[in-house]
């Protein structure tokens, strides 16, 4: 029975307009979100080889280091933050020792320059593939999954499927499953789609090496 009801949940939101309403969405967003995203990631990485080269040209000599311009150290930005920038709006990508010639002598600074001026990133966060899973994603499951029960309960056929056997909990259960499969469709398909044209630009992840076998896990 319980097979019966995950099959009539499936087919019932496949045929829905709301499932082929969440598959526009996702096909428009994340494909637009993973572009904005790498886009921003190139300037970053952009970014940080020019300030590596130009501190490579101000430091020739070892003399340059000790008494002009200190050690610096930079942090490049994390291969795959096209899909997610994880912390580097908070931790340092900069550990910079002043020269020789301050007084009093002063340690070691960390510093951050990765745009935490963006009063919506520092808040909210960056709008990228985590936002879109965690955010709109979330969203539309509750769009999905709406009618699952009050839908069937206002079409008169819950009444019948509870008259049944099987116990509530395997109910609500197949209910979830079928919905959450279904969900995952619209995803997987614009996910795979984004990566596509992604590689199709510059090929990122073949680039990075093992890059795909990540993006599989994750």
């Amino acid at each position: 029975m319980m097979r019966v009801l995950f099959m009539k949940e499936i087919r019932e939101a496949l045929a829905s307009r709301r499932f082929w309403v969440i598959l526009a969405l996702c096909l428009v967003l994340i494909p637009l979100g993973v572009e904005v995203s790498f886009k921003d990631y190139q300037t970053r990485l952009q970014n940080y080889r020019e300030a590596v080269r130009i501190y490579q040209e101000e430091t020739t000599q070892i003399q340059d280091i000790l008494y002009k311009e200190g050690a610096k150290a930079f942090s490049p930005p994390s291969p795959l933050g096209f899909l997610s920038r994880g912390l580097e709006l908070v931790l340092p990508n900069i550990a910079e020792t002043p020269s020789r010639r301050t007084d009093p002598p002063v340690g070691m600074r960390l510093g951050n320059n990765q745009g935490r001026d963006n009063l919506y990133e520092f808040f909210y966060g960056p709008l990228d593939l985590i936002f879109i899973v965690g955010v709109v994603m979330s969203f539309l499951a509750i769009i999905l999954t709406y009618g699952a029960i009050a839908g069937e309960k206002e079409q008169g056929t819950l009444r019948q499927i509870l008259s049944s056997p099987v116990p509530r909990a395997k109910i609500i259960l197949a209910k979830a499953t079928a919905n959450g499969l279904v969900l995952i469709i619209p995803f997987l398909l614009a996910l795979t789609l984004s990566l596509t044209i992604l590689e199709i630009q510059g090929g990122p992840l073949t680039a990075l090496g093992g890059a795909w076998t990540s993006v599989g896990l994750a």
